[in-house]
C-alpha cells in the first residue's frame, strides 16, 4: 500500500469512525509455542494507519 493509499485510509477511517485491528491467534501446546515474528514493514503499515495489533495465545 502506497503513501497516498495510506492517507487516503486514514482519512476515511476518521471520517466514517471507523477502527482497525489486527488480530494475531495462536493456538499451541504449552511447551510448543512457535517463534512469532512480525515483518518491519507490517508494523510499520499497522502503525500508520493508528490500528490496535492484539494477540490471543491458546495454549493447552
Amino acid at each position: 500500500m502506497g503513501f497516498s493509499q495510506q492517507l487516503e485510509y486514514r482519512y476515511l477511517r476518521e471520517e466514517y469512525n471507523l477502527h482497525a485491528d489486527l488480530s494475531v491467534r495462536v493456538f499451541a501446546a504449552s511447551n510448543d509455542l512457535p517463534e512469532l515474528v512480525l515483518p518491519d514493514g507490517s508494523v510499520a503499515f499497522w502503525a500508520s494507519v493508528g490500528a490496535t495489533v492484539s494477540f490471543d495465545f491458546y495454549l493447552d
